[in-house]
């Protein structure tokens, strides 16, 4: 794992949680899934942040691969929502707010 640090907190309600090749110290929080939620996250590698913070009512939600310390959050995607982040490169912030998507290049 290269000394990666996972945080699940509080998934509920029969959430599957996919956390597939985290590497190079990425830190990973998933906080607060609940109700049959989906989330997979997937090669978040070179020290990325990735925070998922309260998806709720059977979201769907993809992260996959963020690369070159890339700032990803996704918050409060709610009603059956599909989330997808494909490939977020170059030092990115990527933020996802109620199913709104905008993307700041540092």
């Amino acid at each position: 794992m290269d000394s990666c640090k996972v945080h699940i907190v509080s998934n509920k309600d029969s959430c599957k949680v996919h956390i597939v090749s985290n590497k190079d110290s990425c830190k990973v929080h998933i906080v607060s899934n609940k109700d049959s939620c989906k989330v997979y996250i997937v090669s978040n590698k070179d020290s990325c942040k990735v925070h998922i913070v309260s998806n709720k009512d059977s979201c769907k939600v993809h992260i996959v691969s963020n690369k070159d310390s890339c700032k990803v959050h996704i918050v409060s995607n709610k009603d059956s929502c599909k989330v997808h982040i494909v490939s977020n490169k170059d030092s990115c912030k990527v933020h996802i707010v109620s199913n709104k998507v905008i993307i700041m290049r540092t």
